[in-house]
């Protein structure tokens, strides 16, 4: 009887661990939002795909937003990596991987995961980039389609808009020359209208950018500047235009105004690339690059609105080129 009360007295006092704690395995990862995680799909979706995976081996995840001001997530970084809580933050921002490697100068041991970014050779860094030069490839030639269509809200004007946050690598890079290409496949003299808003959020100056353009000539857009799309989507819709939506399915948000969806498929690559690090797959200081052959970029075809808006020889032309970009 004393024995046994002496074992529960052990079992009482001493720490239980998870067999991922008892082997000093992975326990709990962060998520960093550089910006807000509502109303920005790609943000939400990162969020979706680490949780997933989190939850599939009993681990814990804790979401962090950094807010709007781009100066201060360097501290914020720093701030998570000194807590030592987190065996892997995760993040997805063309500006992150930077931030990441001078952070890891200061703590070597801590881990990072970065989507929609480049960054190769950092021992503690995994950077996945997306082959966004077809994504806008595929809605550039969707734009130089609707632009010489005969539907309602098209002119004679061969001309285009795109409406971009600020400027930053990719986009200039690889964005704006794939956007090109594809309107320059489906007639070289489409001109592209593109405007700055300066900023993630502005939905008012994006929705005075977009009224201007559309005076000017401009009867479909690409809008590539976050929450501020939603005041390009809304005055396109008062003045009779179009727009081709970017990274997420964008069909239900205007029907009959919004004619397209190139997608990035963020939550499926967040989960296989986490899934990877908890079973010690994934190989840090690599840079891969993901595409449409892959499955993880795409133009959506088969949404209701989407066979219902747009002319069967647009949809036709449309199929055709997804088709080869995908062999």
């Amino acid at each position: 009887m004393k024995k046994i009360a002496i074992i529960l007295m052990i079992l009482l006092v001493t720490p239980i661990f998870s067999k991922t704690d008892s082997e000093g395995g992975i326990k709990q990862i962060a998520v960093f939002i550089p910006g807000v995680m509502a109303g920005s799909p790609i943000y939400e979706d990162l969020d979706a795909g680490v949780r997933q995976a989190a939850e599939e081996h009993g681990l814990g995840v804790k979401t962090i937003e950094g807010g709007f001001d781009a100066a201060s997530w360097p501290e914020k970084i720093k701030e998570i990596s000194a807590t030592g809580m987190y065996d892997l933050i995760v993040s997805s921002n063309p500006s992150m991987p930077q931030i990441m490697l001078e952070v890891s100068e200061s703590f070597p041991t801590q881990k990072f995961l970065c989507l929609d970014g480049n960054i190769e050779g950092s021992k503690n860094i995994y950077t996945a980039e997306y082959k966004q030069f077809d994504q806008a490839y595929m809605a550039g030639y969707l734009a130089g389609l609707i632009t010489l269509s005969k539907l309602e809200g098209a002119n004679p004007d061969k001309k285009v808009g795109l409406i971009v946050a600020y400027h930053y690598p990719v986009l200039d890079n690889v964005l704006i020359p794939g956007f090109k290409k594809g309107l320059a496949d489906v007639d070289k003299d489409i001109t592209v209208d593109l405007r700055v808003v300066g900023n993630w959020w502005d939905a008012t100056k994006a929705s005075e950018l977009t009224s201007i353009m559309i005076n000017e000539g401009v009867d479909v857009f690409l809008s590539i500047s976050g929450g501020a799309t939603q005041g390009v989507i809304s005055k396109a819709q008062d003045m009779g235009k179009y727009i081709i939506h970017f990274d997420s399915n964008g069909y239900n948000k205007a029907p009959g105004t919004i004619l397209g969806s190139t997608v990035i498929k963020q939550k499926q690559l967040t989960y296989k690339l986490v899934t990877d690090f908890i079973n010690g797959d994934l190989i840090f200081g690599n840079a891969d690059q993901f595409s449409a052959r892959d499955g993880y970029i795409d133009f959506i075809q088969d949404d209701p609105l989407y066979q219902k808006y747009v002319p069967q020889d647009i949809k036709d032309k449309m199929s055709k080129v997804v088709e080869n970009i995908k062999k």
